[in-house]
Formats: structure tokens, C-alpha cells, sequence
């Protein structure tokens, strides 16, 4: 992340923040600390929504458990390809996890 903050790279600098905090909620959720975890995957959310990585963002929603939520913003993607592989791996997931 700090080759982003030196560059100026204010996208990439997000985006990385964004990851991370993905990384960490899904590592705390795997801990069994739901809490932080839901914390931790709505602050990277926002964090992708601010960069308009509208399918990452529904992942983390995903992954918090709030699959309307996630669907909602498969539905608003504007990249056809994006959508169509996002909406396999919700379904696929949603599949696996019930």
C-alpha cells in the first residue's frame, strides 16, 4: 500500500485498503468473531463502492450473509461479463451454503 500513497495512486491505495480489509474479515469470520467480521466486510464495501468495484463490494456483502443486498448490486452492475460470472458464483454459493 505504500507504493500507492508514494505514487499518488489514490485508486490503487483504496483498493488495497479495501482488499486487506476483505482479507481480515474473512479471516476474522473464519475465527468465529462475527461482529468484527461484519465490521470489517461492510468498511471494505464501502471502500469498493467508493471505487466502483460494484462486484467486490457484493462479494463482501455476500460474505456477510446479506445476500439480497449482494444481488441488488450484481443488478446494478453495468459490466454484462462482471454480472454474468458475479451472478454464477452467488448462485453457486448461495447453493453450497444452504
Amino acid at each position: 500500500m505504500i507504493c500507492f500513497i508514494k505514487a499518488g495512486d489514490k485508486i490503487g491505495e483504496s483498493l488495497a485498503s479495501a482488499y486487506h480489509a476483505q482479507k481480515i474479515g474473512r479471516e476474522q469470520r473464519a475465527a468465529g468473531q462475527k461482529k468484527r467480521s461484519v465490521e470489517s466486510l461492510e468498511k471494505a464495501c464501502g471502500m469498493f463502492l467508493k471505487v466502483e468495484r460494484i462486484e467486490k463490494a457484493a462479494q463482501c456483502q455476500h460474505d456477510i450473509g446479506n445476500i439480497l443486498a449482494a444481488a441488488g448490486m450484481f443488478y446494478k452492475c453495468t459490466n454484462v461479463v462482471c454480472c454474468e460470472v458475479s451472478w454464477l458464483t452467488l448462485y453457486r454459493n448461495t447453493i453450497l451454503t444452504w
